[in-house]
């Protein structure tokens, strides 16, 4: 599950700076934040969970 997290998240970051050419594209760039921020976190409990079944 990591690893499509981390795919999510390296496709999430790579769309940004996209996005924020375009200066119609405010709500976009907030809501690829909005989804970093979760990705990550979700990323961060997924390694935890990994650690603890070792």
């Amino acid at each position: 599950m990591s690893e499509r997290l981390e795919r999510v998240l390296q496709h999430l970051r790579s769309a940004r700076p996209i996005a924020e050419k375009n200066p119609r594209l405010g709500k976009v760039v907030e809501l690829i934040d909005e989804a970093i921020v979760e990705a990550e976190s979700r990323l961060e409990a997924a390694r935890r969970s990994d650690q603890t079944k070792q």
